[in-house]
């Protein structure tokens, strides 16, 4: 409880965890440590950012020695494995735990996972690149075979985003299910309130479809219609995955276009160098108004002044 209270407030780590990741480590075999335990300190360790990951580790070995005896329901398979793909720990135990929840918690005609679960799970399976024929790649086959309906449309847009964004990152073209997610993402996107959208949910959508070739127009200008209204949250990476996404996909959307080169104008300076490269190359694929490519030669040829390559 002490773990998951500071990792939640997000209390600065003035030195608490590491002892307590070695006091953990001393104890996790000697005490009778509940599931949710396991999980809970586990999200805690890898949500403040702890460089060493021996306590993360040593709670996916007290996971896994767990799981063929106690229940462990989505939410704590959820926390585990995002854990374990926060801190990029490869663990025999993020298998294991996959396919428990294939086999005891996946049920898509009676869906009992809550959506952030489904969502994490997703994320972090293709974070951590399992592999092709594991147990990891089931769960993933699962969802891929069996999202769709009524429980597809309870899934926020983070959600939609993660679980389009892992299969893309594994180059998985899975063309049915990216057609339902758009589908909904295109119903969400047109109700009142975008329904939660940000930049960044925007930007997996569209760079995970351009990814994996899964053309959808009716998505890709539900879209365009509505960054406008939330680029000035968008960072540099988002600015980049969007125009890139549109430019390999052949979409024009000149207003949407303008308004993300202007932004990647105004924080150009602060590019990290793939972006920077995916910005130039998509500006000269979408050809944004004279004006504003003008705008964004004038702002390239200073940073490459002020670096010494001019």
């Amino acid at each position: 409880n002490v773990c998951w209270g500071l990792a939640t407030t997000r209390v600065p780590d003035r030195g608490w965890f590491g002892p307590l990741g070695n006091k953990i480590q001393d104890s996790i075999h000697e005490l009778d440590w509940p599931p949710m335990a396991v999980a809970n300190v586990a999200w805690a360790f890898a949500k403040v950012n702890i460089q060493d990951t021996s306590a993360v580790n040593a709670l996916l070995h007290e996971a896994r020695h767990q799981l063929p005896r106690l229940q462990f329901p989505s939410q704590h398979i959820s926390n585990l494995t995002w854990a374990a793909a926060t801190v990029s720990l490869k663990h025999e135990a993020v298998d294991e735990m996959a396919a428990y929840a294939t086999q005891h918690l996946w049920d898509a005609s009676q869906p009992e996972m809550e959506p952030q679960h489904v969502g994490n799970i997703v994320w972090a399976l293709a974070s951590l690149r399992v592999e092709e024929g594991s147990a990891a790649d089931g769960f993933l086959a699962s969802v891929a075979k069996d999202l769709r309906g009524p429980w597809l449309q309870t899934f926020m847009p983070q959600h939609l985003a993660n679980i389009t964004w892992a299969f893309a990152r594994l180059q998985k073209q899975e063309v049915a299910l990216f057609a339902e997610i758009a589908t909904v993402a295109q119903q969400k996107i047109a109700s009142k309130s975008r329904r939660g959208f940000n930049s960044q949910d925007f930007a997996n959508l569209m760079w995970a479809y351009a990814t994996v070739a899964v053309a959808d127009t009716g998505l890709f200008d539900a879209v365009a219609q509505a960054v406008p209204e939330v680029v000035d949250q968008a960072t540099p990476q988002h600015v980049a995955n969007l125009l890139w996404g549109y430019a390999v996909q052949g979409v024009r959307q000149d207003e949407m276009v303008d308004s993300l080169v202007a932004r990647g104008v105004a924080t150009l300076p602060s590019f990290p160098v793939e972006d920077l490269s995916h910005f130039a190359w998509a500006v000269g694929v979408m050809r944004p108004s004279p004006a504003a490519a003008q705008k964004v030669a004038d702002q390239l040829v200073a940073l490459w002044r002020d670096g010494g390559y001019l």
